[in-house]
């Protein structure tokens, strides 16, 4: 990972949860790509990762510039994957109370590795 990225942040940070100002579902983050394309969207459709719901729910995060800002820099993530991320996040809250079994999310195979391993990284 380049210098710069997000990192993962520890295990032990992990477990904290609770700011004592918890973002509201609709506050507007900004996820810029690896190629500089921003895409804002609700904090409520980012819980889908792991990661981006821990960095903007932590409390030992509070010095982080991406959650003074609300914009984060994923310079490892291409516009392509990276908007493909967020179709995803898309698909899982608008499926996720539903009864039926949801419909196939369609990836590209050309897209395969670089999404698994974009989607690894964000913990979704």
């Amino acid at each position: 990972m380049r210098e710069g990225a997000l990192s993962r942040p520890s295990h032990a940070a992990s477990r904290v949860m609770s700011s004592s100002t918890p973002l509201d579902p609709s506050t507007p983050i900004t996820l810029v790509s690896s190629q500089g394309d921003e895409f804002v969207v609700e904090y409520d459709l980012l819980r889908a990762s792991g990661v981006l719901k821990r960095l903007f729910a932590s409390s030992e995060a509070a010095d982080f510039e991406e959650q003074r800002s609300k914009v984060v820099k994923l310079r490892d993530i291409s516009t392509t994957i990276l908007r493909k991320i967020i179709d995803y996040c898309e698909y899982k809250r608008a499926h996720e109370h539903s009864s039926k079994a949801p419909p196939r999310f369609q990836i590209d195979e050309e897209d395969a590795i670089e999404l698994l391993m974009a989607a690894n990284f964000l913990d979704i």
